[in-house]
C-alpha cells in the first residue's frame, strides 16, 4: 500500500509539475500579449484603424467549438484604408516548441473564428521557429517575429516587421483585385526589401541613441565650462582681494 501510495504521489507530483509549467508558458503569454495591444492601439488609431482585445470574447467559431476564443486582436480597416470594414486578426505566441505549421493552422482558424479577411501572427523572437525567420508571406497571411526585450526597452525597431505586415495586408486587402486575379505576390522581394529596411531603422536607432549621448556630452561640458569659469571668476577675485591688503 505504501508503495503504491507513493507511486500515486509522484504521479500527482509529475502532473502537478506540468500543470505549474503549463501556468507559467500561460502566463508569459499573456505577459507578451499585454505588452504588444498599447502598440498595436496607437498605430491603428495612426491609420484611422480600430484595434480590439477580442482575447476574452467568444468569435463565431468553429468545427468543433462554438464558442472559440481563437484570435487576440482585431483590426478593423477605416474608411480612408481603401477596404473599409475590413478585418485582419492577429493571433499572438510566446510558447516554446510551437511549429510553423501549428501557426498557420491556428491563424486559420482565427480568421474563421474572427470573421476576418487576413491574419498576422506573432512569434516572440526567442521562440519563433527556425523556418520562420523573422518575416513570413503566405497568401494573404503575415507571420513575423517581435522581441519581448526590445519592447520593453522601448526600442524604436521593435515592432518594425508587425508595422510592415499591418502596412502591407492593408494595401492588399484594398488592391483585392491582385489577390482574386490569382496574380502571384514577390514575397522574396518584399523580405529582401524589408530587410534593407530593417537595418536603415536600425541604423537609425543607433544614430538617434549616440546624438542623444552627444547631447549629453555637449550639457555636461557646458555644465563643467560654466562651473570652471565661476571658479577661476572667484579665484580671480580672491586674488584682486590679497593685492589690494
Amino acid at each position: 500500500f505504501v508503495e503504491l501510495n507513493g507511486t500515486i504521489q509522484n504521479a500527482l507530483g509529475t502532473k502537478s509539475g506540468k500543470a505549474q509549467e503549463l501556468e507559467k508558458s500561460t502566463a508569459k503569454g499573456k505577459e507578451f500579449e499585454e505588452l504588444l495591444y498599447p502598440a498595436f492601439v496607437k498605430i491603428a488609431t495612426g491609420l484611422d484603424d480600430i484595434a480590439e482585445d477580442v482575447r476574452n470574447k467568444p468569435g463565431k467559431g468553429v468545427p468543433g467549438k462554438d464558442r472559440a476564443k481563437t484570435g487576440d486582436y482585431t483590426l478593423i480597416l477605416g474608411e480612408g484604408s481603401g477596404a473599409p470594414s475590413q478585418c485582419i486578426v492577429v493571433e499572438v505566441k510566446n510558447a516554446q516548441k510551437y511549429s510553423l505549421r501549428d501557426a498557420i493552422a491556428e491563424l486559420n482558424e482565427a480568421k474563421i473564428n474572427r470573421e476576418a479577411q487576413a491574419g498576422i501572427f506573432i512569434f516572440e523572437k526567442t521562440v519563433a521557429p527556425r523556418e520562420l525567420g523573422e518575416f513570413m508571406i503566405s497568401g494573404n497571411d503575415f507571420f513575423v517575429t517581435v522581441s519581448k526585450e526590445a519592447m520593453e526597452n522601448e526600442e524604436p525597431e521593435a515592432l518594425f516587421y508587425f508595422r510592415a505586415a499591418y502596412l502591407i495586408c492593408r494595401r492588399m486587402l484594398a488592391k483585392s483585385s491582385l489577390l482574386q486575379s490569382g496574380q502571384q505576390i514577390d514575397t522574396e522581394s518584399i523580405k529582401q526589401e524589408l530587410k534593407i529596411l530593417q537595418q536603415l531603422n536600425t541604423q537609425l536607432a543607433e544614430i538617434k541613441t549616440k546624438t542623444k549621448t552627444l547631447h549629453s556630452t555637449a550639457d555636461a561640458i557646458e555644465k563643467a565650462t560654466t562651473t570652471i569659469e565661476s571658479t577661476l571668476k572667484s579665484g580671480l577675485d580672491k586674488t584682486l582681494q590679497l593685492i589690494e591688503k
